[in-house]
């Protein structure tokens, strides 16, 4: 891996350890086990990310296949982001006592 490429893994291993303290710090502050339990698939979502990294340290690897892993590390980095914001406006808006109601309609 060339030195750029690994720079930029460094940074965003770094991001995605202040995310997962974020949400982390959300779980604990949520009563509800509905809430906990969004907080807990956002950070299974962080553990994803690191499914697309840790090939990465492979040496033989191509700049394409580093890219590519990289872009796709950002998909399920992205949809923790959207959680964490999901669950700070729950918070923001209801307290921690905030719950998701279950879709009737959803199987």
């Amino acid at each position: 891996m060339d030195p750029e490429t690994s720079e930029q893994i460094r940074v965003f291993r770094s991001v995605i350890a202040a995310e997962r303290a974020s949400i982390e710090d959300l779980e604990r502050r949520f009563e509800h086990h509905t809430m906990k339990r969004m907080a807990q698939r956002a950070m299974a979502d962080l553990d994803d990310v690191e499914m697309f990294l840790k090939p990465m340290e492979a040496q033989g690897r191509t700049l394409l296949e580093d890219t590519l892993a990289i872009r796709s590390a950002h998909v399920p980095y992205q949809w923790a982001i959207m959680k964490r914001k999901q669950l700070e406006g729950a918070i923001n808006t209801y307290g921690t006592g905030a719950m998701l109601i279950p879709d009737p309609f959803k199987e």
